[in-house]
């Protein structure tokens, strides 16, 4: 039987944090929702997951970041793939085994759909993953690239090209040099 992938979608800012302390963590946003069990979510869509947008305010105007190109020019986009096993519910059984209120479990849904997701690709387990046992790629100019190499180091080089391109590196230098 063929291994089913799953990512987790997010930008390269996150990844620095994950980088520093070594996982990848529970939700914020299930944590903000007072759901009894948090979950870490997954996808197994390998192109892109639209529920993973960000609201983004760039100093002038606030928007949602939708698309893959959006996060890369804006935040940088990366994310975290590993194969689906036993810690890993989907979706459908989230609802049960997090204890979510049926109405949160709803507008995820709902959100979801209207950012063009589709909720039956979507997995959660309830524990943090050490991202040693997890690959992790960057999307540079409409592709994905591991990042970590044959030796299992990190391509230093690849991840700071993606880094300095984004909105958030340039201005933070523009910011310095004032």
């Amino acid at each position: 039987m063929e291994e089913i992938k799953l990512y987790h979608y997010t930008s390269i800012s996150h990844l620095i944090e994950i980088f520093r302390t070594g996982k990848l963590n529970i939700s914020q946003t299930d944590k903000m929702l007072k759901v009894k069990k948090p979950g870490l979510w997954f996808s197994t869509n390998s192109e892109w997951e639209y529920s993973a947008f960000k609201r983004f305010n760039d100093g002038k105007k606030e928007f949602d970041l939708n698309k893959p190109e959006e996060f890369e020019k804006y935040i940088g986009c990366a994310r975290l793939v590993t194969n689906l096993d036993s810690r890993f519910v989907t979706y459908a059984k989230y609802k049960y085994k997090s204890k979510a209120h049926p109405l949160v479990w709803e507008k995820m849904g709902e959100v979801g759909r209207s950012k063009g997701s589709n909720p039956d690709e979507w997995y959660a387990t309830f524990s943090p993953l050490n991202i040693d046992n997890l690959d992790i790629e960057v999307y540079d100019n409409g592709k994905w690239y591991n990042l970590k190499k044959e030796d299992g180091e990190l391509d230093t080089e690849l991840f700071n090209k993606n880094l300095e391109k984004t909105f958030i590196y340039k201005k933070g230098k523009e910011l310095e040099s004032k």
